[in-house]
Formats: structure tokens, C-alpha cells, sequence
């Protein structure tokens, strides 16, 4: 795989920019050759070390190959079973443009588009994920100054707990 990824970056004919960072988490899908390869791009590997961190690290995974293995999947339908179609390394591209220019529901608009609004300043209000049956946001009362709240947290967010490992 690492050489196929090296490959899709060193095409002068359509030349794709390695990403600044990339999660992942503590699987062996990325190491040897490919965290090589990374690292050579200058790509910045962080590993997820909380279930919310690998939890958006594998949902993007789900995500990419969702649109990428689609397109294998029906190729090798067509070959024997001991061929392989490695035909989907030039799709790649194709479907990466589906998925940036589909719209998110989150913000009405494309992961393209909303790139572009923000590099010419535009501020770019996401509506909340969880339709609340309260008053949130600006209209929402504020307390008096005098008010106690406590905040509700997990258990290795408060000071001085246990660190369970």
C-alpha cells in the first residue's frame, strides 16, 4: 500500500498535497512502510488514545472505504478468484472529490465550498447535531452571578482522582 500512496503523491500529471496530520489509532494497519512514508511527507502521525478520538479516526476510515473498496469490489466480481483488480488506486481521487463535494447536513453546505467561505473569511455556523427541547445559545438565560453549578465529569477529567490505567 505504502507504494501505491506513493505513487498517487509523486504524479507530476495531478499532484495531491500529503495531509498536515493524520489519526490513528494503535492498530497495525499503518506501520512499517506506510508510517515511513508519512513521515517522510512530513505528515504529522497522531495516535487516538481516547475511545472519542479513535471513534472519529475510524469513522473516517468507514468512510473512505465506503467509496474506495465499492469500486474493487466490483471489479474482482468480473476477475478469477485469484486475480486481484488494483484498478481502484486510480479512482481514488474520484471518489475523494464525491465525498468532499457532497454536502454535510451539519452545515448545508460542502466540505469543498465551506473551505473556500472560510479562506475569504466567512464565518461558518454548523447547526447543533441534537435538536434541544430548551433554550441553547444566544437566547438562553443567563444565571446570576451567585450561582453554584457543578459541571458533570468523567472521571479522569477530575483533578486529584484516581488515574486508573
Amino acid at each position: 500500500m505504502a507504494k501505491e500512496i506513493q505513487k498517487i503523491y509523486n504524479n507530476p500529471n495531478d499532484p495531491l498535497n500529503p495531509p498536515e496530520d493524520f489519526i490513528v489509532d494503535r492498530g497495525t494497519e499503518y506501520m512499517g512502510e506506510c508510517k515511513d512514508l508519512l513521515l517522510n511527507y512530513n505528515v504529522r502521525i497522531q495516535y487516538a488514545n481516547s475511545k472519542r478520538g479513535v471513534a472519529i479516526a475510524e469513522r473516517d476510515h468507514q468512510e473512505f472505504e465506503k467509496h474506495a473498496y465499492f469500486r474493487q469490489d466490483a471489479e474482482d466480481f468480473h476477475l478469477p478468484l485469484t486475480d486481484r483488480s488494483r484498478a481502484w488506486f486510480k479512482g481514488l481521487r474520484i471518489n475523494d472529490d464525491i465525498y468532499n463535494d457532497t454536502p454535510t447536513q451539519l452545515i448545508g453546505m460542502s466540505p469543498n465550498e465551506a473551505v473556500k467561505k472560510a479562506l475569504k473569511g466567512k464565518k461558518i455556523i454548523a447547526r447543533p447535531s441534537v435538536e434541544h427541547r430548551r433554550p441553547v445559545g444566544y437566547n438562553e438565560p443567563l444565571l446570576p452571578s451567585y450561582t453554584e453549578v457543578r459541571h458533570l465529569l468523567e472521571p479522569s477529567e477530575l483533578e486529584g482522582a484516581l488515574q486508573w490505567s
